[in-house]
């Protein structure tokens, strides 16, 4: 279900959204629309982290088959545009924004407690379900919506693996923590060396990509 401008909020399934509104019960998308919002004002801890933790009800990627027949490149971006912009939004897209909102509001460190264990959730089920095998495979026959894809998991990777850090260094300050703050640390580069071929890899003038600056730059805390 999502909210658009042109929303017929006359028909029957109309007021039944204002219903559930009105009930203070919002659907997935602007929960976690409401969370993002109140985390940059840094308001109601409590609530925002509820709100978040809606993104685990999303509904999983349904779109394993959008790949097009036709070599017609314009095709493949009107229909990426539609997906992005008309479609309800899945569990990849709401943990991806997320990841995107929280580095650039710079809140990884103070929210780790609160989000990494539904971050490692939803990591270990793309595990289960040989998702992040895309992370693996040639990236020079890939398609646009793949890329995007691949690019998406990589957020909700880094992402995952900063508040893991924040969380380790914070374990690293007691004695008793220190053994948390260890697994951490290698559970971060047992992933690395899984997905060292996404992560790291060169521009063809011989410099990293950005994704590779991040590995470097997360390794260096290690």
């Amino acid at each position: 279900m999502i909210l658009s401008d042109d929303e017929d909020f006359d028909s029957p399934g109309g007021e039944k959204l204002i219903q559930i509104m009105k009930d203070g019960m919002l659907t997935p998308e602007l929960q976690v629309l409401y969370g993002l919002s109140l985390i940059s004002e840094d308001k109601l801890t409590f609530l925002a982290t509820k709100m978040l933790n809606a993104m685990a009800d999303f509904e999983s990627d349904t779109f394993k088959d959008f790949e097009l027949l036709s070599k017609d490149t314009s095709d493949i971006s009107l229909r990426l545009f539609r997906r992005t912009m008309a479609e309800p939004m899945n569990k990849l897209d709401a943990f991806a924004f997320s990841s995107d909102v929280l580095k650039k509001s710079d809140k990884e460190e103070e929210w780790a407690d609160k989000l990494l264990p539904t971050f490692e959730t939803y990591l270990e089920e793309l595990k289960r379900e040989n998702a992040l095998g895309l992370l693996t495979g040639n990236t020079a026959s890939e398609t646009m919506f793949k890329s995007v894809k691949r690019k998406n998991y990589l957020k909700v990777m880094f992402s995952t693996f900063r508040m893991k850090l924040f969380k380790a260094k914070k374990m690293a300050t007691s004695e008793e923590g220190k053994k948390i703050g260890f697994d951490l640390c290698m559970s971060i580069l047992d992933n690395i060396f899984r997905y060292q071929d996404a992560l790291w890899s060169m521009k063809s003038d011989g410099n990293p990509l950005p994704d590779s600056v991040e590995v470097r730059t997360i390794h260096s805390y290690l």
